[in-house]
């Protein structure tokens, strides 16, 4: 028996939790803009506020991820391709 079919799962969970993490900033800054749109519309500086600083966290932890998770997502390929030449 060898450690690859134990390898792929790891990175497999790995990729799966990246993805997870994005999701929530991507949810996060949607949500966020929702939030900054009813509180512009209803008015309320709070809500607006609240939407505008959750929007720009979320947007902004997205796209800070995608930069850094994209060279480290590209190494684990690289480790689960090495396998599959054999």
């Amino acid at each position: 028996m060898s450690a690859e079919p134990k390898l792929y799962r790891i990175v497999n969970t790995i990729e799966w939790a990246i993805l997870g993490v994005l999701g929530l900033l991507l949810i996060a800054a949607i949500g966020g803009a929702v939030l900054a749109l009813i509180g512009a519309i209803g008015g309320w500086s709070e809500l607006k506020a609240l939407g505008g600083y959750t929007a720009a966290i979320g947007a902004g932890g997205f796209f800070v991820g995608m930069l850094v998770m994209g060279p480290l997502v590209s190494g684990i390929s690289r480790v689960t391709d090495r396998g599959n030449t054999r």
